[in-house]
């Protein structure tokens, strides 16, 4: 599968924060298959996560690389093989897992780069062929709401039964807005980045787990890269927090009048008082990539008379267009024609 000779290989999971990716980790973990290295760009956590941290390798075993200010390609490209074999030296697993988030790609990275590619490390990961989950949260409020929670109570993950915390949360409404509409953009860009590469699953959060257990439909995805039988029983230990958003959230009314018409309203739907863990709401069409028609009018919505907004669609049609796909290309063809309508 690689060039790089290692007895181990790697897994790259990429996603936006709280996507199950914790979950996920905890489910690999319990196989005994794979080591999990967790965030390999964040500050580590314990003794073993900070000896597999890059920035503990990068200062503390390879310091020569530390002093380097920028990279061409192959200077990055052999950083990479070092910390992956420095990586496969601390396990004798067959696999080990390495989680980044899509905010933390820009911590290896060339000298020059074109905003319209890849980042450097997803490029060299699908030039190594390496298995990459792409894991996705289609509520992209609840994803919101869920960090907000985590940063009030100070409780980011659970393995056991716990009484939930009494707090009340007050929405920034407009910072809510924009998060969500950013984390969708780069949703759709690391999609597109991954759109032709055959070693990569795409998991849906709200699908991945049933009573903790993998769900059939997401573990045939996992196992057409990762063909081992363990991945159809994997159990996470983890445990979504039983929260109800409409009993803590203190301007819901608020919230639900500046959703209303937009793109994001369906997300919003769980304010009716249902618990984020009985919540099944049907994922819309609309956030499926494919449906070229429906991320017009999407994007469409989007469209404000700021020069911010405009700017920002510029680059959209600019991202877009660059790849060679014939629906990418029809998409920024009726895409620009309604930015010059306006």
């Amino acid at each position: 599968m690689m060039v790089l000779s290692m007895k181990s290989i790697p897994i790259i999971l990429c996603a936006h924060q709280r996507s199950g990716t914790g979950a996920l980790e905890s489910a690999f973990e319990n196989t005994k298959k794979v080591e999990n290295y967790g965030e390999v760009f964040y500050p580590p956590r314990g003794t073993k996560m900070k000896a597999s941290n890059y920035f503990f390798w990068i200062n503390e075993i390879e310091p020569k690389y530390k002093l380097k200010r920028s990279m061409s390609g192959a200077e990055a490209e052999c950083l990479l093989d070092d910390y992956l074999r420095y990586l496969d030296s601390l396990t004798n697993r067959p696999y080990f897992l390495l989680d980044i988030k899509y905010n933390s790609f820009h911590h290896i990275e060339t000298e020059w780069h074109d905003f319209a590619q890849p980042p450097f490390l997803l490029r060299y990961a699908m030039r190594k062929k390496l298995p990459i989950i792409h894991m996705i949260r289609s509520n992209l409020f609840l994803q919101y709401f869920s960090n907000t929670y985590a940063q009030t109570t100070g409780e980011w993950h659970r393995e056991k039964e716990s009484q939930r915390q009494e707090v009340s949360i007050n929405i920034n409404i407009h910072h809510c807005y924009e998060a969500i509409r950013r984390a969708q953009l780069n949703t759709m860009l690391f999609r597109s980045y991954l759109d032709n590469y055959v070693h990569k699953a795409e998991l849906i959060y709200e699908w991945t787990f049933r009573d903790n257990k993998i769900t059939e439909r997401e573990s045939r995805h996992l196992y057409l890269i990762i063909s081992q039988p363990w991945v159809r029983e994997l159990e996470t230990k983890k445990k979504k927090t039983n929260v109800t958003p409409s009993k803590v959230i203190i301007n819901k009314k608020e919230l639900q009048d500046r959703f209303r018409g937009s793109p994001y309203e369906w997300m919003i739907s769980i304010l009716d008082g249902t618990s984020i863990i009985k919540s099944k709401q049907k994922i819309p069409q609309s956030y499926d990539f494919d449906q070229k028609e429906q991320l017009i009018d999407t994007l469409r919505n989007e469209l404000t008379e700021t020069s911010d907004a405009l700017s920002l669609l510029y680059q959209i049609r600019i991202w877009i267009f660059t790849r060679p796909l014939r629906a990418a290309r029809n998409i920024c063809t009726k895409f620009w024609m309604l930015v010059r309508q306006k």
